[in-house]
């Protein structure tokens, strides 16, 4: 993987590859390879024979989608491609309150909401096509607390404990991986499309959070959800209006 600073308080990487070969063992051996390997670019793409893989991605604080295709027909001796995006988001937070004391230990809580379409190519050696999503945190201890992946069944959120006036850095990951092998008349396909969300919130009252970069990755209220809470408040107030007019 290609380096890259996270000096910045904030920022996003994109890290996409795509690569494909065949190999024509008749009538004398001879080998065609392309690869390309790039970093800071929404898209990839390559062709060696019968043999194409092309990648894009795009991504942004707090959200990432891309897909990744990879093709090997049949060739008369074995053909193989891949297609990833290796993808990450970066943010500063740090821990605010008016009523709790600097040190106070409060609970972050993290969720990814994803999203995959995938056409699984043949298992060689391992399941090769999959998305996978993780939420990172870097402080005076650190690491993941939330994975989710397309082809296991991994819980969508996850915590960490933080303290009143430190600040962590979180690291949203997003990964996707297609390949695929071919050999005489077999031909292999694989594919992925995938997006995620990533959401992040102080789960403690009266503690919340300000971010380096301004953005607020709690959860959005669904709009059924924040109908039923004002039809509920709307009950409430009716309710006590009434008693009022009836004392």
């Amino acid at each position: 993987m290609s380096s890259v600073s996270y000096a910045a308080d904030f920022g996003v990487t994109d890290y996409v590859r795509s690569e494909s070969k065949n190999v024509d063992w008749l009538p004398a051996y001879h080998e065609v390879v392309c690869g390309s390997v790039k970093a800071g670019v929404a898209s990839s793409s390559c062709a060696a024979s019968t043999a194409y893989a092309q990648t894009s991605s795009t991504i942004s604080l707090g959200s990432v989608s891309g897909s990744a295709y990879a093709f090997a027909g049949p060739t008369p001796g074995w053909g193989g491609t891949a297609s990833a995006v290796d993808s990450y988001w970066w943010d500063t937070i740090t821990i605010t309150s008016a009523s709790l004391a600097t040190g106070t230990v409060v609970t972050v809580k993290g969720q990814i909401d994803m999203t995959a379409s995938v056409v699984p190519s043949w298992p060689y050696p391992v399941p090769a096509t999959r998305a996978q999503a993780q939420l990172n945190y870097i402080g005076p201890d650190c690491c993941n607390f939330v994975t989710v992946r397309s082809d296991q069944d991994y819980p969508t959120t996850g915590s960490f404990l933080a303290h009143v006036g430190s600040s962590y850095k979180i690291f949203g990951k997003y990964y996707i991986h297609t390949g695929t092998f071919a050999h005489n008349d077999f031909a292999d396909l694989g594919s992925v499309d995938a997006s995620a969300r990533y959401f992040l919130w102080v789960d403690t009252p009266g503690a919340g959070y300000a971010s380096a970069s301004g953005m607020n990755y709690a959860p959005v209220p669904e709009p059924s959800s924040l109908a039923m809470l004002l039809v509920g408040m709307a009950t409430v107030a009716a309710t006590r209006l009434r008693r009022r007019i009836t004392s």
